[in-house]
């Protein structure tokens, strides 16, 4: 994975000296970035305090997980029943999950 130059603190910095007026071309020569990055960190940090980016951050690590956790689920399942989704590739997870385990029975269908 890319590795981050700029932390959510160091991002939503930037970003307050753009709200203090600071020009986003001055700003984008003074932090080695372009002009585009600081309009999308406006997007997506505008607004936000650097606690809020961090819930923000640790609500997407989880989403990732999910479903990643979800893809590994249903690859597993279609293997088992021969059935997979269409124009769907099962890509196989770093680290297999672990068994589905239920402790109700399977329902009658």
């Amino acid at each position: 994975m890319k590795r981050k130059r700029f932390t959510e603190e160091q991002i939503i910095g930037i970003l307050r000296e753009h709200e203090a007026g600071a020009k986003t071309a001055d700003l984008a020569r003074k932090h080695g970035l372009s002009e585009a990055t600081l309009y999308n960190w406006k997007a997506r940090f505008g607004g936000m305090d650097v606690s809020d980016a961090k819930k923000l951050r640790a609500l997407e690590e989880e989403t990732g997980k999910l479903n990643r956790n979800y893809e590994g689920r249903h690859c597993e399942l279609s293997k088992i029943t021969g059935r997979q989704r269409p124009l769907k590739i099962c890509v196989t997870p770093k680290k297999s999950p672990q068994p589905f385990e239920s402790d109700e029975g399977t329902p009658d269908d």
